[in-house]
């Protein structure tokens, strides 16, 4: 059974070096099958019972190819809560409360918040965010990615609160702020991504792949995969049958060697590509 469509009444380019362009393309069992005169186009699409679709005048282009991208850290922003913007440490609180319900990860991660707009003057602490949630880590990272605001159990989680560490920031009594800054907040970065299972990162991948063919990129070079996308990406394409965009895969190279041989074997509807970096 043929399956596939026809674009008519457009601009279709189908090379831009040299510059190739017509008014019609056809696909069929999701290949470019066609590309040329609307005349011919509609004869196929006739003779296949294909569905016509009338462009309207856009312009129809390949995708676009992101060789270096990394799927797990655009999901990671795309699931994170936004704090860019936020005026005061109340409306900061009250997104936070918001974010907190809904997100299952175990620790709550936001970016973006700048004390430089609150009305209240100040930088946020830990017991800000106490108020909102004590039972669970949270990490609110500032919009300079150098200094963050952690909550009592993030810091506790962290090792951080009765720590001396110099990043570490401390009021005039000595008690840690909440704020933590440069190599410190690295390390608590790494905590979070530790934390996240496969399922995290299912979404995380899934949301960013979707964020990608929104954009008309439809391959992405997925650079420095680790062993838990590797596995999130083998099952979402299990579950899905395929992937929204085709996945080009560079392996971690502190992975290699140590991949199970079910990650590495082709599914019938793959359109990943191990590379092996050594």
């Amino acid at each position: 059974m043929m399956v596939g469509f026809v674009f008519v009444g457009g601009v279709v380019y189908s090379s831009f070096e040299p510059l190739v362009r017509a008014d019609s393309l056809v696909v069929v069992n999701g290949r470019v099958a066609y590309v040329g005169s609307e005349d011919k186009a509609l004869r196929i699409a006739d003779t296949l019972g294909l569905n016509v679709i009338d462009l309207r005048g856009r312009v129809v282009m390949p995708g676009f190819i992101d060789s270096h991208a990394h799927l797990d850290s655009l999901g990671i922003s795309l699931n994170s809560l936004d704090l860019r913007g936020v005026d005061s440490i109340e409306e900061l609180k009250r997104r936070l409360r918001e974010y907190a319900d809904r997100v299952r990860t175990r620790w709550v991660y936001g970016r973006g918040w700048d004390q430089e707009l609150f009305r209240e003057g100040r930088w946020p602490s830990r017991f800000d965010l106490d108020s909102v949630i004590n039972d669970r880590p949270v990490a609110l990272v500032r919009v300079c990615g150098h200094a963050a605001v952690l909550n009592t159990k993030a810091l506790e989680l962290s090792g951080l609160l009765n720590s001396r560490d110099p990043d570490v920031v401390r009021d005039e009594r000595g008690e840690p702020t909440g704020v933590v800054v440069e190599r410190t907040l690295d390390r608590v970065r790494e905590l979070i991504n530790e934390s996240y299972t496969v399922s995290d990162y299912e979404d995380f991948i899934l949301s960013a792949m979707r964020y990608a063919a929104s954009l008309g990129v439809t391959t992405i070079g997925f650079v420095s995969v680790n062993l838990r996308s590797l596995q999130a990406l083998v099952n979402l394409e299990s579950k899905l049958g395929a992937l929204p965009i085709r996945v080009r895969i560079y392996l971690n190279p502190e992975d290699h060697g140590v991949l199970p041989e079910s990650l590495l074997r082709p599914t019938p509807h793959s359109h990943a590509y191990v590379v092996e970096i050594v």
